[in-house]
């Protein structure tokens, strides 16, 4: 009975370490330097980088980090393929962009018309934006189809919610 108490406590000490990690584990250490960040993940064999625009006080980033970037099956998806960065719209933060151009957090997001959050943007290799997914993801299911559509260059033939209604 100790041995299954005790076992209880240990599993629920890691779903609780896993939620306080507010996603975190499913973003890369940043150099804030994208041009070194395409190095890396060049020398890594990604496929990619991630940019996640967020904001602090977005309800709608905030649930993707605790619902989605918690989970372990997303992180490791994910990781597998690409580098993943978060960049806060409204932080003064120093960047360097995909060329070497230095910008606030702030001033990068305007750069690249980043409106509302979340906004998540796939580049290439060689910094080149791929596909960009405004809002939310709404379940796990979607995210990981959202990677599937890009990974395939999907978006060159048809649109995301086409892709989702017949592939998936």
């Amino acid at each position: 009975m100790r041995f299954l108490i005790g076992l209880l406590c240990l599993w629920g000490g890691f779903a609780h370490a896993n939620e306080s990690d507010n996603g975190q584990a499913f973003f890369n250490s940043s150099f804030g330097n994208l041009v070194e960040e395409l190095s890396v993940a060049k020398s890594q064999g990604k496929q990619g980088i991630i940019l996640f625009f967020e904001m602090e006080g977005c309800p709608y980033c905030r649930a993707m980090r605790q619902n989605l970037f918690t989970q372990a099956t997303i992180q490791q998806m994910y990781q597998q393929k690409f580098m993943i960065f978060s960049i806060d719209i409204k932080s003064d933060v120093e960047v360097s962009d995909f060329t070497g151009k230095q910008f606030t957090q702030k001033t990068f997001a305007a750069a690249n018309r980043v409106r509302n959050t979340p906004t998540t943007i796939f580049y290439d290799l060689q910094g080149q934006e791929l596909y960009r997914f405004v809002g939310m993801s709404q379940n796990s299911k979607e995210f990981l189809a959202l990677e599937d559509y890009v990974l395939n260059k999907q978006y060159q033939q048809r649109s995301f919610k086409d892709y989702q209604r017949q592939a998936h």
